[in-house]
């Protein structure tokens, strides 16, 4: 009793999404749609934002019974032109959805007057930020012309206990932070998506707790998705350094530093409101994602996490796969420069890895003068089967399966282009002896396929000598056996 249902289908005029059927005997009250929506329109507070947050990119995680509770928690508000909605440097307390009208937005300038940074506009959000990331205002936002807007207050705003609308404001504070690093300036949406994906799971900090200290080692990128941190120094007072802690899109962040090197933290890192979220990314889940960007291969945890890639090498121990990176060889090339030659008389004894550059792969049977060092780019490419990007290998396969002729000419094609030589002598030197680890595991893989080419041969042995037997049938004595050449 008191249960009221299939308001929603009333309201945003859609199909039924279940049926209803009575378990007893039910006497119900019924209400068209029009006296129903009479009755919201007149009564209920936000009614008339409903179905306009329904249409808000923010709020799409949002089920219909979540809209319908925060559409009643959404009043209206009228400013008139030159009102401002939000002053530079207040708390935020509120977050404003424009209905009608435009908004400027207006940050400080080093003259101590305002320049115009941005205008919204129907459908977006102003204050988000600070409402939030917890911080103070960072920009006066002031109506031009009249403006309609919806107010959500911040308890409001985080009542909202949604777990697709907590992804995408992670998603956007990483975004935000990402996209301000040179390393990740040129993102692709799909590439975004898949860095987010490695970002451990958010952690809820309180006052005075310690996200780093002073002397540890800085492995992971940090993005302060609400709420403040102090540096404190190694006196432990509190000390400000904005090369160490920066701002991108009203985020903090800390720890890019890690990209280009693992450092000892000079500060200690400790939460200084409330309460804090903190996202943060190991910096070893990008080793390998930064060659694909183009950077190059420059560390030597980038160089491993690319050899990883490699079957043969996966079941080696760390410590093996570092020796296999340190010996091999380096060379840098010049456009056009022949790197390999694929000789169809000759076992290759190396693998290939990029290290920045580019390479062309040219198919064997394109004929190469002999000597030559140097080929034309342009018809080159035009001839090439593939190419190869920092991170790529070429040829690993000589790791395991027996020695074979290289299937292509490798070739540089552009400026500046770095490729690792592996070669086996020294692969099998730097584990050990003749005998060592990567060795017996080519010598299992080729005796295990040797195994299977010699059951496939008994096998079609098997089947040939039946077809046989049933063209040519013959009487046996009772008794007798027929022969089988698995014996």
């Amino acid at each position: 009793p008191g249960w009221v249902f299939g308001d929603v289908a009333l309201l945003f005029n859609s199909p039924r999404t279940a049926s209803v059927v009575a378990a007893t005997d039910v006497v119900l009250w019924a209400m068209d749609r029009g006296t129903f929506l009479k009755f919201v329109m007149r009564y209920a507070q936000g009614a008339r934002a409903l179905r306009f947050v329904r249409k808000v990119p923010l709020l799409k995680g949002l089920s219909d019974n979540d809209l319908l509770r925060v559409a009643g928690r959404m009043p209206e508000r009228v400013y008139a032109d030159g009102d401002a909605l939000i002053k530079y440097g207040e708390r935020g307390d509120e977050m404003y959805l424009i209905r009608y009208g435009k908004v400027r937005v207006l940050v400080p300038d080093s003259k101590g007057g305002r320049i115009e940074v941005a205008i919204l506009g129907r459908g977006q959000f102003v204050g988000e930020r600070s409402v939030i990331n917890d911080k103070l205002r960072s920009a006066d936002c002031v109506a031009q012309g009249k403006v309609q807007v919806v107010v959500l207050k911040k308890r409001d705003f985080l009542d909202l206990d949604n777990p697709l609308l907590a992804w995408m404001l992670d998603y956007d504070a990483v975004s935000a932070v990402l996209k301000s690093l040179p390393a990740f300036k040129k993102l692709k949406q799909e590439q975004m998506e898949h860095i987010f994906d490695r970002f451990e799971a958010r952690q809820e900090l309180y006052q005075g707790d310690v996200v780093l200290s002073h002397g540890d080692l800085i492995e992971k990128i940090y993005v302060v998705k609400m709420g403040e941190v102090h540096l404190l120094n190694s006196e432990d007072q509190q000390v400000t350094d904005p090369a160490f802690v920066k701002e991108a899109g009203g985020f903090t962040f800390f720890g890019d530093a890690c990209l280009e090197a693992i450092t000892k933290c000079p500060y200690t890192v400790r939460v200084a409101s409330e309460i804090a979220h903190v996202l943060s990314l190991p910096r070893r889940q990008l080793d390998g994602f930064l060659g694909a960007l183009g950077g190059g291969l420059t560390s030597k945890g980038q160089l491993l996490a690319a050899l990883r890639q490699c079957k043969s090498l996966q079941a080696l121990r760390e410590e093996d796969v570092s020796a296999i990176v340190d010996a091999g060889d380096p060379i840098r090339y010049s456009p056009g420069e022949l790197i390999a030659v694929a000789n169809p008389t000759m076992a290759a004894t190396a693998f290939y890895l990029v290290r920045s550059g580019e390479l062309l792969l040219l198919p064997a049977s394109v004929q190469l003068p002999a000597n030559i060092t140097e080929v034309d780019v342009t018809q080159a490419e035009q001839l090439a089967v593939g190419r190869l990007t920092a991170g790529g290998l070429y040829n690993e396969m000589v790791l395991s399966a027996p020695a074979a002729p290289l299937q292509a000419h490798l070739i540089a094609r552009a400026p500046g282009t770095v490729v690792t030589i592996f070669e086996l002598a020294s692969i099998t030197k730097a584990l050990g002896a003749p005998g060592g680890l990567l060795h017996r595991g080519a010598q299992q893989q080729a005796q295990q396929q040797q195994y299977l080419q010699q059951q496939q041969q008994q096998y079609l042995q098997q089947q040939q000598y039946m077809l046989q037997q049933q063209q040519q049938p013959q009487a046996h004595l009772p008794g007798a056996v027929v022969p089988s050449m698995a014996q």
